[in-house]
């Protein structure tokens, strides 16, 4: 096919301007909403293999317990307001039947 000559540069812009819209409406791309889906979809069925990965380091390696354990101790020290109030929403879950762990700031240990 022989290349088009166009009178201005401004018509070669007009016509490639043209062009490019036609070619954009038929060309395919991926639905990028289904793609999400999917990866979410694949995630949430997967229970996630990083929270696994960490449960049998906590469960296997003493020195990645203790890491666990010195971090959340000093968590609850940092934030006593948080504590309290996950305390308030454990017993309240309690009295309704609920069981939900909340951990008391043992300086003992």
């Amino acid at each position: 096919m022989p290349r088009r000559k166009f009178a201005s540069k401004e018509e070669a812009a007009e016509a490639r301007k043209a062009y490019l819209k036609e070619y954009n409406k038929s060309y395919q791309r991926p639905d990028e909403d289904a793609l999400r889906a999917r990866s979410r979809a694949a995630y949430f069925d997967n229970p996630e293999p990083a929270r696994e990965r960490e449960n049998s380091l906590y469960r296997s390696d003493p020195a990645f317990r203790a890491r666990k354990i010195e971090a959340a101790r000093r968590w609850r020290k940092d934030n006593p307001e948080r504590v309290l109030a996950y305390r308030e929403e454990a017993r309240i879950n309690r009295l309704m039947g609920r069981i939900v762990k909340a951990k008391a700031v043992s300086t003992g240990t």
